[in-house]
């Protein structure tokens, strides 16, 4: 899963938007990738509770696209909802065992709940990967 890029793109009156090109056999729906390209910019902007309704709806579309996970992840847990936090970025390491971000996003947040065993657990596996 080496092959996506993120990119930034002025929209609307000079703001910036977020760009995702995937390779061809990991193409997404339209809907998909604008659910997940909306819902990143949320997060950009420091709104992370409309940022978790447009990623629940990129996943629902696209179960198997790992960088949705991890941003909704991400955003579950910047709403203190920790349980679907944790379940998302575990999802993510799963469809995609060699994503830094799934496993340092998810052994930084056990870090912070402080579940010493699962952070190093997170660590070996980076480690023996």
């Amino acid at each position: 899963m080496t092959d996506q890029v993120l990119s930034m793109r002025p929209i609307n009156s000079g703001e910036l938007g977020v760009e995702l090109q995937l390779p061809a056999d990991r193409a997404l729906s339209t809907e998909a990738r604008n659910c997940f390209q909306e819902g990143l910019a949320k997060l950009q902007a420091a709104e992370p509770a409309e940022a978790v309704e447009l990623l629940c709806r990129a996943v629902e579309l696209a179960p198997k696209f790992p960088e949705a996970r991890i941003c909704l992840g991400l955003a579950y847990a910047l709403t203190y909802n920790i349980y679907p936090a944790i379940d998302h970025l575990e999802k993510a390491g799963e469809l995609d065992p060699e994503s830094f971000a799934a496993h340092f996003t998810l052994a930084q947040l056990n870090f912070k709940l402080r579940i010493p065993q699962k952070r190093g657990e997170m660590m070996r596996i980076r480690r023996v990967s």
